[in-house]
């Protein structure tokens, strides 16, 4: 592992919440939480926060809609699950002791960009001065120590081998 540098772009938890990997309530299996395309244009790359989902399995066409006005982030207490159906994350791996999970793979590649760095910057994110509300700002410590490092990057690669997938 070289010196590898990772800029902090500002992006936060809600940012992932376009396309959530989720284990399926029917037959177990990989199952997505996407916007509806009858409510968002095509273009729309992050949907609003509360614009209808739903949530499809291509192993056994389970689909679900969910049209609500609650959407619960995980906290971080209790095993973590998407913000809608509140199904079980598909990308979750122990980790020393603790649980690494994503949203998706975009939200798994910024995880894997900002713990594989050995220099990690920040700029201000509003005129009022620093912000610490970016999603790499709010990642646990244990996760982000160099004596760590590895058993992240290992957890990810093994995230990422899960049914073959690709970012």
């Amino acid at each position: 592992m070289g010196r590898e540098r990772h800029q902090d772009g500002g992006e936060r938890l809600e940012d992932f919440l376009g396309h959530i990997l989720v284990v399926c309530p029917r037959c177990g299996h990989r199952a997505e939480v996407i916007p509806r395309g009858d409510a968002i244009p095509e273009a729309a790359l992050n949907p609003p926060l509360f614009s209808p989902r739903r949530l499809i399995c291509q192993s056994c066409g389970f689909t679900r809609d969910w049209q609500g006005h609650t959407v619960r982030l995980h906290g971080g207490s209790g095993p973590p699950r998407d913000a809608y159906f509140q199904c079980p994350l598909y990308l979750v791996d122990a980790c020393g002791g603790q649980v690494l999970w994503a949203y998706n793979l975009d939200h798994l590649s910024l995880i894997e960009r900002h713990v594989r760095a050995t220099l990690r910057l920040h700029q201000r994110g509003n005129p009022a001065g620093w912000s610490n509300g970016g999603l790499v700002n709010r990642l646990p410590r244990w996760m982000i120590l160099a004596k760590n490092r590895r058993r992240v990057l290992a957890a990810i690669a093994r995230l990422r081998e899960k049914d073959g997938l690709k970012s």
